[in-house]
């Protein structure tokens, strides 16, 4: 692993790719703290809308059988006190979880693995781990990240009831339903400004969370290399393979060499074989091409099975340069490649 001063490349995209399949993404604990409250506070207000009459006759049977408790009478009552919190906290749980999951999910672009839970080598040595949860860089960030969010929470409640004391204090002769509308207020007031500021450390947060991931993603030039080298191949190796592929070509087009009628030549340049047959082309054919030295082997070929090389240095070159190699002779080169081959036909006719 190279050290984190030659970390200096930002990560390429298969990096990135490889970070998410061992379930390593930059994710931010606010913002599944925030959905958490946001869904779990939004049904709980659903559940006391709905359900607010039977709550409030909970409360008055609690309250009216608190004596009766303490003294030691009859216990039937907390049944039915007992279901109603179930029923009243099941909702709230369930949207919760449903959060939680949601926001995991929507940061993660829907990865799920279980990598992370493979048991690893390192999970027998705690050390390192409990050195970077608790005397780290990072573990210091958090706990100040921490202790601002709860001290500014705290600033916040405070002055609020701070402001409502005075209103607090005249509650106590009014109906306890009223003391209860007027607390679920204050409760609600409170709550919404606590959303908006956990919303922004949530963003923070994320900005935050994306900015380590993407340093501890960051790569040396080294790795940069070994990753090139590992997925398009050793240039050196790549190279070789190149070659032989090259050679191998060149032996496939060598072969067709002794199969042609005639090589034109330029005469040391350039070297073009041509081949026709009337029965099975539509015109001429360029078999083998060549430069320099592979032009010499062609004529070597073509010397060696007996194939005509004729001298035609303006037709050598247009057929090098404008006809592919397994091409068909161009209409305006017919006339100049139909007379070579007709020397070459009265040429065997003669030897013949």
């Amino acid at each position: 692993m190279a050290d984190k001063e030659s970390r200096t490349e930002k990560a390429t995209p298969r990096r990135r790719q490889k970070y998410r399949e061992e379930g390593k993404v930059a994710t931010s604990r606010e913002v599944v703290s925030l959905a958490v409250l946001v869904a779990g506070g939004g049904a709980l207000c659903l559940v006391l809308g709905r359900g607010g009459a039977e709550l409030m006759h909970v409360s008055q049977t609690m309250l009216g059988k608190l004596e009766q408790l303490v003294h030691g009478g009859s216990t039937v009552w907390i049944g039915p006190v007992v279901t109603a919190g179930v029923l009243l906290l099941l909702p709230v749980a369930l949207a919760g979880t449903a959060a939680a999951l949601g926001s995991g999910l929507a940061q993660t672009g829907g990865l799920v693995t279980f990598k992370s839970l493979v048991p690893k080598a390192s999970f027998l040595n705690p050390l390192p781990k409990l050195k970077e949860m608790f005397f780290s860089k990072q573990a210091v960030i958090s706990l100040l990240q921490s202790a601002g969010k709860v001290m500014v929470i705290c600033a916040f409640t405070f002055q609020m009831f701070w402001q409502e004391l005075e209103a607090m204090v005249e509650l106590g002769n009014k109906p306890v339903v009223a003391i209860l509308v007027h607390l679920g207020s204050i409760i609600l007031r409170l709550g919404l400004r606590v959303v908006l500021l956990l919303a922004l450390f949530a963003v923070l947060d994320v900005v935050l969370v994306r900015r380590r991931m993407d340093e501890q993603m960051k790569m040396s030039k080294q790795e940069l290399r070994d990753e090139h080298r590992n997925y398009e191949g050793d240039p050196e190796v790549k190279r070789r393979q190149k070659g032989r592929q090259r050679e191998l070509s060149q032996k496939r087009m060598l072969g067709q060499v002794a199969k042609a009628d005639v090589v034109l030549v330029n005469p040391t340049h350039y070297a073009v074989a041509v081949r026709y047959d009337a029965a099975l082309m539509p015109a001429p054919q360029v078999t083998a091409k060549g430069s320099e030295e592979v032009a010499a082997r062609i004529r070597d070929v073509a010397r060696s099975h007996g194939v005509p090389v004729v001298h035609n240095p303006p037709l050598a070159r247009s057929l090098y340069g404008e006809v592919k190699l397994g091409g068909l002779v161009p209409t305006r080169l017919y006339g100049a490649v139909a007379e070579v081959l007709a020397y070459v036909y009265r040429l065997r006719r003669g030897l013949r």
